[in-house]
């Protein structure tokens, strides 16, 4: 019951100036991380494991995962999910100005 009451409660609070920025930019990158950071953690692990480094499940691992998730997930949004997106957007809008328009009338006095 805690969690909805947060998120309710969250969604209501209006931000402003740097703040905002940085809200929109955890935001932009809040489902890439979601998507990546399992995977890329346990690559890096398992690379540690299988190169015998001695720091895995370290500090340092976790740090190393943080940075490549952040990085990952910049260049496969700019790079992949926004052109995605923006080509998936303009199919629906084409789709959608087709499909708004009236249809011809029918003349029954033919």
């Amino acid at each position: 019951m805690l969690a909805p009451l947060i998120v309710f409660f969250a969604a209501r609070i209006e931000v402003g100036g740097r703040f905002a920025a940085l809200c929109a930019a955890l935001g932009w990158l809040s489902y890439p991380l979601y998507c990546l950071h399992g995977p890329i953690y346990g690559l890096v692990e398992a690379s540690g494991a299988a190169l015998g480094n001695p720091l895995t499940g370290s500090p340092a691992v976790f740090v190393l995962a943080l940075v490549v998730t952040l990085m990952a997930s910049i260049v496969l949004t700019r790079m992949f999910e926004e052109p995605a997106r923006a080509w998936l957007s303009s199919r629906l809008h084409a789709r959608r100005s087709v499909s708004d328009r009236p249809a011809p009338p029918i003349d029954i006095a033919a």
